[in-house]
């Protein structure tokens, strides 16, 4: 899933295909050149979540920054590469055919969601699947929280500043600031956020 940190004025990711796209028509389309055509251009702004499932053709343009949280794997099919070339001046590697076997023609539960109406204090929830969840969270005040015993935390800092605190011999706490990641152990237990900040929870389900 991709939730949009920042984006620039009139950025757009790809996010699947158009309408009516089968596998001959994706083929014919990076044959003959007319690939852009077949898929679909999605305008972003700050906020805005994409959950992607496995299948489902997606691409981050010009001026768009995102979180990514997503299942531990190592496979990437690079279905087209606007033509670019690699770092040794060549054009990079793709996977056309495998692309072409394993992209969900008919959807595969792609969703997307804006989230500026979080409420400061709870966790909204952006994404659910067998492998991970999402929330967002605002900070404006002391908010006292917990790990879950089965699943470590991961925290990502979207936006603004404030503190992390957790106690075990004696108090500690750290400083939050946009852009950080922390990993809080399953057996943490006991832990606090303050200050003015958005972060993204996730964990296992």
């Amino acid at each position: 899933m991709w939730y949009v940190l920042d984006a620039k004025p009139g950025a757009h990711i790809i996010y699947g295909l158009n309408e009516g796209v089968d596998r001959a028509t994706l083929k014919e389309a990076l044959e003959n050149g007319t690939v852009m055509d077949t898929l679909r251009q999605v305008p972003v702004e700050a906020g805005d979540t994409f959950f992607i499932p496995a299948g489902t053709v997606h691409a981050l343009c010009a001026g768009v920054v995102v979180a990514e949280i997503q299942q531990n794997s190592d496979t990437t099919y690079r279905i087209y590469d606007y033509n670019r070339p690699g770092l040794d001046g060549k054009p990079r590697e793709l996977h056309v055919e495998d692309s072409l076997n394993v992209t969900a023609y008919e959807g595969a539960g792609a969703s997307t969601m804006k989230t500026n109406n979080a409420t400061p204090g709870e966790w909204l929830k952006l994404a659910e699947c067998p492998y991970f969840v999402v929330e967002k969270g605002i900070v404006t005040e002391r908010w006292e929280l917990s790990t879950n015993p089965d699943s470590f935390t991961i925290l990502v800092v979207c936006e603004g500043e404030g503190t992390l605190e957790w106690a075990h011999a004696e108090s500690d706490s750290i400083e939050l600031k946009a852009g950080q990641c922390y990993l809080l152990p399953a057996n943490l237990g006991s832990y606090t956020l303050d200050g003015n900040t958005t972060v993204l929870r996730s964990y296992l389900p």
